[in-house]
Protein backbone atom coordinates (compact mmCIF):
# COMPACT_ATOMS: atom_id res chain seq x y z
CA UNK A 1 0.00 0.00 0.00
CA UNK A 2 1.19 3.29 -0.74
CA UNK A 3 1.81 5.93 2.07
CA UNK A 4 -0.97 8.42 2.78
CA UNK A 5 0.42 11.53 0.88
CA UNK A 6 0.58 15.27 2.16
CA UNK A 7 1.79 18.35 1.39
CA UNK A 8 3.04 20.53 4.55
CA UNK A 9 2.47 23.87 2.43
CA UNK A 10 3.37 26.39 5.25
CA UNK A 11 6.35 24.36 6.07
CA UNK A 12 7.69 25.33 2.69
CA UNK A 13 6.43 28.72 3.54
CA UNK A 14 8.26 28.77 6.93
CA UNK A 15 11.66 27.52 6.24
CA UNK A 16 14.64 29.92 5.48
CA UNK A 17 15.56 29.74 1.61
CA UNK A 18 17.91 30.69 -0.74
CA UNK A 19 17.11 33.47 -2.56
CA UNK A 20 17.67 31.05 -5.70
CA UNK A 21 15.40 28.81 -4.38
CA UNK A 22 12.56 30.90 -3.83
CA UNK A 23 11.00 31.01 -6.88
CA UNK A 24 10.88 26.96 -6.81
CA UNK A 25 9.56 26.51 -3.47
CA UNK A 26 6.82 29.21 -4.34
CA UNK A 27 6.21 26.83 -7.21
CA UNK A 28 6.07 24.00 -5.43
CA UNK A 29 3.26 25.25 -2.52
CA UNK A 30 1.33 26.38 -5.48
CA UNK A 31 1.12 23.35 -7.15
CA UNK A 32 0.42 22.06 -3.78
CA UNK A 33 -2.46 23.92 -3.28
CA UNK A 34 -3.66 23.34 -7.23
CA UNK A 35 -3.28 19.51 -6.43
CA UNK A 36 -5.31 19.20 -3.47
CA UNK A 37 -8.05 21.69 -5.05
CA UNK A 38 -7.89 19.32 -7.88
CA UNK A 39 -8.09 15.90 -6.25
CA UNK A 40 -10.98 17.75 -3.98
CA UNK A 41 -13.40 18.48 -6.99
CA UNK A 42 -12.45 15.34 -9.22
CA UNK A 43 -11.26 12.60 -6.73
CA UNK A 44 -7.86 11.28 -5.78
CA UNK A 45 -7.47 9.25 -8.86
CA UNK A 46 -8.12 11.57 -11.20
CA UNK A 47 -5.84 11.32 -14.72
CA UNK A 48 -5.69 15.28 -14.68
CA UNK A 49 -3.67 14.85 -11.23
CA UNK A 50 -0.94 12.99 -13.02
CA UNK A 51 0.91 15.73 -14.94
CA UNK A 52 0.97 17.88 -12.08
CA UNK A 53 2.21 15.90 -9.45
CA UNK A 54 4.78 14.83 -12.29
CA UNK A 55 6.14 18.74 -12.04
CA UNK A 56 5.73 18.60 -8.54
CA UNK A 57 8.43 15.51 -8.11
CA UNK A 58 10.90 16.89 -10.70
CA UNK A 59 10.74 20.34 -8.40
CA UNK A 60 11.06 18.53 -5.07
CA UNK A 61 13.79 16.05 -6.68
CA UNK A 62 15.75 18.90 -7.95
CA UNK A 63 15.78 20.77 -4.51
CA UNK A 64 16.79 17.40 -2.71
CA UNK A 65 13.67 17.02 -0.94
CA UNK A 66 13.99 12.96 -1.74
CA UNK A 67 11.64 11.78 1.05
CA UNK A 68 8.79 14.05 -0.61
CA UNK A 69 9.54 13.31 -4.40
CA UNK A 70 9.18 9.51 -3.75
CA UNK A 71 5.65 10.31 -2.07
CA UNK A 72 4.72 12.45 -4.83
CA UNK A 73 6.13 10.08 -7.23
CA UNK A 74 4.38 7.23 -5.83
CA UNK A 75 1.23 8.59 -5.94
CA UNK A 76 1.77 9.61 -9.85
CA UNK A 77 2.66 5.53 -10.35
CA UNK A 78 -0.47 4.94 -8.47
CA UNK A 79 -2.78 7.19 -10.40
CA UNK A 80 -1.79 5.80 -13.63
CA UNK A 81 -2.09 2.20 -12.65
CA UNK A 82 -5.87 3.24 -11.38
CA UNK A 83 -6.91 4.36 -14.83
CA UNK A 84 -4.63 2.88 -17.21
CA UNK A 85 -3.65 -0.61 -15.70
CA UNK A 86 -0.42 -2.03 -14.66
CA UNK A 87 1.23 -1.74 -17.55
CA UNK A 88 0.62 1.68 -18.37
CA UNK A 89 4.22 2.95 -20.19
CA UNK A 90 3.08 6.16 -18.35
CA UNK A 91 4.55 5.63 -15.62
CA UNK A 92 8.33 4.57 -17.41
CA UNK A 93 9.62 8.05 -16.36
CA UNK A 94 8.62 7.80 -12.77
CA UNK A 95 10.64 4.81 -12.55
CA UNK A 96 13.79 6.58 -14.46
CA UNK A 97 13.47 8.90 -11.24
CA UNK A 98 12.87 6.21 -8.78
CA UNK A 99 15.65 4.42 -10.00
CA UNK A 100 17.85 7.94 -9.85
CA UNK A 101 17.11 8.48 -6.41
CA UNK A 102 18.03 5.44 -5.13
CA UNK A 103 21.26 5.75 -6.61
CA UNK A 104 21.94 9.04 -5.43
CA UNK A 105 20.98 7.48 -2.15
CA UNK A 106 23.01 4.01 -2.77
CA UNK A 107 20.44 1.45 -3.13
CA UNK A 108 21.99 -0.34 -5.44
CA UNK A 109 19.77 -3.30 -5.20
CA UNK A 110 16.58 -0.88 -5.36
CA UNK A 111 17.66 0.70 -8.28
CA UNK A 112 17.73 -2.30 -9.88
CA UNK A 113 14.57 -3.49 -9.27
CA UNK A 114 13.42 -0.50 -10.61
CA UNK A 115 15.35 -1.09 -14.43
CA UNK A 116 14.04 -4.38 -14.13
CA UNK A 117 10.40 -3.24 -13.49
CA UNK A 118 10.93 -0.84 -16.65
CA UNK A 119 11.76 -3.51 -18.73
CA UNK A 120 8.80 -5.82 -17.36
CA UNK A 121 6.12 -2.61 -18.03
CA UNK A 122 7.42 -2.01 -21.59
CA UNK A 123 7.72 -5.56 -22.86
CA UNK A 124 4.08 -6.29 -21.58
CA UNK A 125 2.79 -2.43 -22.73
CA UNK A 126 3.90 -3.22 -26.38
CA UNK A 127 3.72 -5.65 -28.98
CA UNK A 128 6.98 -7.76 -29.84
CA UNK A 129 7.53 -5.72 -33.20
CA UNK A 130 7.69 -2.22 -31.46
CA UNK A 131 10.89 -0.87 -31.54
CA UNK A 132 10.09 0.22 -27.60
CA UNK A 133 10.81 -3.48 -26.73
CA UNK A 134 14.30 -3.77 -28.31
CA UNK A 135 14.78 -0.11 -26.92
CA UNK A 136 14.10 -2.12 -23.51
CA UNK A 137 16.16 -4.95 -23.99
CA UNK A 138 19.49 -2.32 -24.78
CA UNK A 139 18.79 -0.16 -21.89
CA UNK A 140 18.28 -3.20 -19.15
CA UNK A 141 21.45 -5.02 -20.98
CA UNK A 142 23.71 -1.34 -21.06
CA UNK A 143 22.80 -1.23 -17.17
CA UNK A 144 23.81 -4.59 -16.53
CA UNK A 145 27.14 -4.73 -18.45
CA UNK A 146 27.57 -0.64 -16.55
CA UNK A 147 26.91 -2.36 -13.16
CA UNK A 148 28.89 -5.15 -13.14
CA UNK A 149 26.29 -7.73 -13.84
CA UNK A 150 27.76 -8.72 -17.52
CA UNK A 151 26.76 -12.47 -17.32
CA UNK A 152 22.72 -11.60 -16.77
CA UNK A 153 23.70 -8.51 -19.75
CA UNK A 154 25.08 -12.03 -22.29
CA UNK A 155 21.36 -13.88 -21.63
CA UNK A 156 19.44 -10.79 -22.46
CA UNK A 157 21.10 -10.00 -25.61
CA UNK A 158 20.65 -13.53 -26.57
CA UNK A 159 17.05 -13.25 -26.06
CA UNK A 160 16.91 -9.68 -28.10
CA UNK A 161 19.27 -11.34 -30.73
CA UNK A 162 16.52 -13.85 -31.38
CA UNK A 163 13.52 -11.43 -31.16
CA UNK A 164 15.24 -8.88 -33.54
CA UNK A 165 15.62 -12.02 -36.20
CA UNK A 166 11.90 -13.16 -35.55
CA UNK A 167 10.42 -9.68 -35.47
CA UNK A 168 12.87 -9.16 -38.85
CA UNK A 169 14.10 -6.08 -37.10
CA UNK A 170 17.76 -5.21 -36.79
CA UNK A 171 20.15 -7.38 -34.78
CA UNK A 172 23.46 -5.79 -34.89
CA UNK A 173 23.48 -3.85 -31.93
CA UNK A 174 22.87 -6.60 -29.93
CA UNK A 175 25.87 -8.58 -31.49
CA UNK A 176 27.61 -5.48 -30.58
CA UNK A 177 26.54 -5.89 -27.03
CA UNK A 178 27.28 -8.95 -27.12
CA UNK A 179 30.88 -8.86 -28.02
CA UNK A 180 31.33 -5.80 -25.38
CA UNK A 181 29.75 -8.43 -22.55
CA UNK A 182 32.72 -11.08 -23.54
CA UNK A 183 35.15 -8.29 -23.45
CA UNK A 184 34.04 -7.34 -19.79
CA UNK A 185 33.80 -11.13 -18.70
CA UNK A 186 37.74 -11.38 -20.48
CA UNK A 187 36.55 -13.35 -23.11
CA UNK A 188 38.61 -11.60 -25.69
CA UNK A 189 40.05 -10.47 -28.50
CA UNK A 190 38.47 -12.19 -30.90
CA UNK A 191 35.30 -10.28 -32.66
CA UNK A 192 34.77 -13.26 -35.09
CA UNK A 193 31.21 -13.79 -34.39
CA UNK A 194 30.42 -9.75 -34.42
CA UNK A 195 32.75 -9.69 -37.98
CA UNK A 196 29.97 -12.46 -39.25
CA UNK A 197 26.63 -10.55 -38.02
CA UNK A 198 28.08 -7.14 -39.50
CA UNK A 199 28.26 -9.50 -43.29
CA UNK A 200 24.80 -10.78 -42.65
CA UNK A 201 23.54 -7.24 -41.94
CA UNK A 202 25.93 -5.05 -43.61
CA UNK A 203 23.07 -3.81 -46.44
CA UNK A 204 19.94 -3.53 -43.89
CA UNK A 205 21.90 -1.49 -40.95
CA UNK A 206 21.78 2.17 -40.25
CA UNK A 207 25.11 3.74 -40.81
CA UNK A 208 25.82 4.78 -37.17
CA UNK A 209 25.31 1.28 -36.29
CA UNK A 210 27.72 0.14 -39.09
CA UNK A 211 30.10 2.45 -37.70
CA UNK A 212 29.52 1.07 -33.94
CA UNK A 213 30.06 -2.39 -35.49
CA UNK A 214 33.69 -1.15 -36.89
CA UNK A 215 34.69 0.43 -33.74
CA UNK A 216 33.84 -2.38 -31.38
CA UNK A 217 35.77 -4.56 -34.16
CA UNK A 218 38.69 -2.44 -34.15
CA UNK A 219 38.99 -1.90 -30.15
CA UNK A 220 39.08 -5.77 -29.77
CA UNK A 221 41.60 -6.34 -32.36
CA UNK A 222 43.70 -3.33 -30.41
CA UNK A 223 43.07 -5.58 -27.22
CA UNK A 224 44.37 -8.74 -29.36
CA UNK A 225 47.25 -6.94 -30.56
CA UNK A 226 46.36 -6.78 -34.19
CA UNK A 227 46.86 -3.20 -34.87
CA UNK A 228 46.93 -3.73 -38.39
CA UNK A 229 43.60 -5.37 -38.66
CA UNK A 230 42.20 -2.86 -36.34
CA UNK A 231 43.37 -0.28 -38.52
CA UNK A 232 41.40 -1.19 -41.59
CA UNK A 233 38.28 -1.23 -39.02
CA UNK A 234 38.61 2.57 -37.92
CA UNK A 235 39.20 3.72 -41.70
CA UNK A 236 35.95 1.97 -42.50
CA UNK A 237 34.26 3.67 -39.04
CA UNK A 238 36.22 6.91 -40.55
CA UNK A 239 34.43 6.87 -43.80
CA UNK A 240 30.48 6.71 -42.11
CA UNK A 241 31.55 9.20 -39.38
CA UNK A 242 34.74 11.29 -39.51
CA UNK A 243 37.05 10.16 -36.36
CA UNK A 244 39.14 12.65 -34.52
CA UNK A 245 43.01 11.66 -35.56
Amino acid sequence: MLRKYTIPVLLFLALPMAAEDKSDLETIAELAVNIESLSGQAGPFSPNLFEPLMQLARLQFDLGRQEEAIDTLQRAQNIAHRNEGVYSPKQLPIIALLSNLAMGEEEYEDANRQKRFAFFVTTHAYDPEFPEVLNAYAELADWYMNTGQPRRARNLIKDAIKLAESTELDPLRFHILDNQTRRLEGNCCNPKKLVSALADQIDETLPETLSTAYLEIADTLILGSKAQRATDYFELAHEISPLNS
